[in-house]
């Protein structure tokens, strides 16, 4: 009987560890033995839809989307995720467009949108933001140019609010070093800088 009890508290022990939820704010890309890595706060939320930056005959649309407790494809925890695709349009003509890659079913991994990501950064994070209020919270997400896969890219999006329109302040950047091939170009079809984009 003893025995019993002791195998069905052992089990019970090795569940809760599978099943623990901890907020995405303390994930850092390590596996930690089948946690979920929970959007508690709903920090991810905030950036979901379709946002538009215009600048005359350019434009950058983006769209957003929650993906939530996401298998790992590294280990065997889960997480919460926000995945996204974009269109580019420079001087009228159309430079990029994944935006129905967002309905493809055949892409089940998140990781494998053009943009993706779940690093909640704070203050103290890089790359600084000496404008940024105390305790606002920013998102540091992956950011692929299938034609230039080389460049290692990546955005930092900051959500505000001024006079009840939604925006988003993304900046655009290389992540890291990288070897250029040669007679391939060095600058992303979007190019890196920053972009306020209005939601839509």
């Amino acid at each position: 009987m003893n025995r019993g009890i002791i195998v069905l508290y052992f089990f019970l022990a090795i569940y809760s560890c599978k099943s623990q939820i901890i907020p995405l704010t303390e994930y850092y890309g390590e596996d930690d033995n089948g946690a979920y890595y929970k959007d508690v706060d709903n920090d991810l939320d905030k950036f979901v839809g379709t946002w538009k930056w215009e600048d005359g005959n350019n434009s950058l649309t983006v769209t957003f989307i929650k993906e939530e407790n996401m298998q790992s494809t590294i280990g065997n925890s889960s997480y919460d995720i926000l995945a996204g695709e974009y269109r580019y349009e420079e001087n009228g003509q159309i430079l990029a467009n994944y935006l129905i890659r967002l309905n493809d079913s055949s892409i089940t991994d998140p990781d494998s949108h053009y943009i993706s990501g779940n690093t909640i950064l704070f203050n103290n994070h890089k790359p600084p933001c000496d404008t940024c209020e105390q305790g606002e919270r920013r998102l540091y997400l992956n950011f692929n140019d299938p034609t230039l896969p080389y460049l290692p890219l990546a955005c930092v999006l900051r959500h505000k609010t001024i006079n009840a329109i939604e925006q988003i302040e993304m900046d655009l950047f290389l992540s890291g070093s990288y070897i250029q091939p040669t007679g391939l170009p060095d600058d992303s079809t979007v190019p890196m800088g920053r972009y306020t984009l209005l939601k839509k």
